[in-house]
């Protein structure tokens, strides 16, 4: 007898998980294709979900400071003169000097500044500075090792 209720608990137990997962179809053994599209498309939105939750639990706790990098870089790609290109300097060497006034904890660079800032340097003729930015960049972030190893081999 406790053998059965126990079984009959666990096919109750599965049947409730099965219906909140939204996997019973009308005809459990041939769902139609509209049946079929719906289910792949609430796998999908869980994936992304799962993704989006996994991305900002990386970056939960992190503070980047983009000083007027925004409207500095906004400038330069509309403008692309010296006047605009200085102004793009400076919003990273503000980034920059702010990291080092700036407690460790909490505080970093934002991803790319370190490459972007260095591969510009190179562009200015100032190699070696540019070259340093570039390994700082993949010191911060080792998953632009190799764009920014690219870039160094070609400065060299």
């Amino acid at each position: 007898m406790k053998k059965s209720f126990m079984t009959a608990i666990s096919v109750l137990v599965l049947s409730l998980c099965v219906l909140n997962s939204g996997m019973v179809f009308a005809d459990s053994q041939n769902p139609t294709e509209e049946e079929k599209a719906e289910q792949a498309a609430k796998k999908e939105k869980l994936k992304e979900n799962e993704r989006k939750r996994k991305i900002s639990e990386c970056l939960a706790g992190l503070d980047f400071y983009w000083g007027d990098f925004e409207e500095a870089a906004y400038t330069y790609v509309k403008n692309n003169d010296e006047e605009s290109m200085q102004i793009l300097m400076e919003a990273y060497a503000d980034i920059m000097e702010a990291e080092n006034k700036v407690s460790k904890v909490g505080n970093i660079i934002p991803p790319g500044i370190c490459a972007d800032y260095g591969y510009q340097l190179i562009v200015m003729g100032k190699k070696t500075e540019g070259i340093n930015l570039l390994k700082k960049e993949i010191q911060l972030y080792p998953q632009s090792k190799t764009f920014c190893q690219r870039v160094i081999n070609a400065a060299n």
